[in-house]
């Protein structure tokens, strides 16, 4: 399938998509440079610590779905079934929350996706092998998907907010060293994430091949899958909620950004 769409996707953005207007080269920013850009934004402080404990958390569940439902539940067989019916689900959400977006600020847009994911973690309490261990599943999943799909909605649209504000105080658009920044945090929680997973179940005694686990090891497997992913989503809504650009303040913002570009101007005309 990949095989055939990728390329059939690749010839549709040739072909369809504007070529748009032409973007000067930027300036190359060192290492220590790019630290010292981080240190003088405390909103992008806050961004990355959201962004990496919810990655982190992402990580950690996501490399552990499969064990789950498989060698515990034993729904193995219905992996398609549940995991297209999730994206499906997640795919139908994002215009409620592109809807949302426009309602209320992208902080509290954050606040709630997050917070929901906590929500998602601890159900996986309830999760246990029996007749209604499927749609129960798939139920859990399709919330997982839709919470996350919400929460790139957020930080998407927050990075922006906070390229304006450092272009603000420095006089310097940082766009693309802010957003590398914030993909090489994903990478390294992403690869993070199934080691610490498949520890926990290990130190716990869960073994995927054995006849029956005990309670330790089924309660380190729960951890692993949804325990410790809420908890470090309790602390990512807690930073969220320390997020300081609000819908007002960014305005002021973009407001004092654009009478500095007509300075600007003017001064070039001058």
């Amino acid at each position: 399938f990949i095989a055939i769409a990728y390329p059939l996707g690749v010839l549709y953005v040739v072909f369809r998509v504007p070529n748009g207007d032409f973007v000067p080269a930027v300036p190359r920013f060192s290492l220590k440079e790019t630290v010292r850009a981080v240190r003088a934004n405390p909103p992008l402080q806050i961004f990355l610590g959201v962004a990496f404990l919810s990655d982190l958390a992402l990580g950690i569940g996501g490399a552990m779905f499969f064990l789950f439902l498989d060698t515990y539940l034993g729904i193995g067989a219905s992996f398609s079934l549940i995991f297209i019916t999730a994206v499906a689900v997640s795919t139908v959400a994002l215009k409620p929350w592109q809807m949302l977006l426009r309602r209320t600020s992208k902080r509290n847009l954050l606040i709630v996706s997050t917070g929901g994911m906590v929500v998602w973690g601890v159900l996986i309490f309830f999760l246990e092998p029996a007749s209604w261990a499927l749609p129960a599943y798939i139920g859990y999943m399709a919330l997982y998907y839709t919470l996350s799909a919400g929460r790139d909605v957020a930080l998407y649209a927050i990075i922006g907010d906070i390229v304006d504000y450092g272009e603000w105080r420095s006089g310097t658009n940082r766009a693309g060293e802010f957003t590398s920044a914030w993909m090489v945090i994903r990478k390294l929680t992403y690869a993070m994430g199934p080691a610490i997973g498949f520890f926990i179940a290990g130190i716990a005694g869960y073994e995927a091949g054995a006849a029956a686990n005990d309670s330790t090891a089924i309660l380190g497997l729960k951890a692993a899958n949804g325990y410790l992913p809420a908890l470090l989503l309790v602390l990512a809504t807690w930073l969220a909620l320390r997020y300081p650009l609000t819908s007002e303040k960014h305005r002021a913002i973009q407001r004092r950004l654009e009478q500095r570009a007509a300075r600007t101007a003017r001064w070039r005309e001058g």
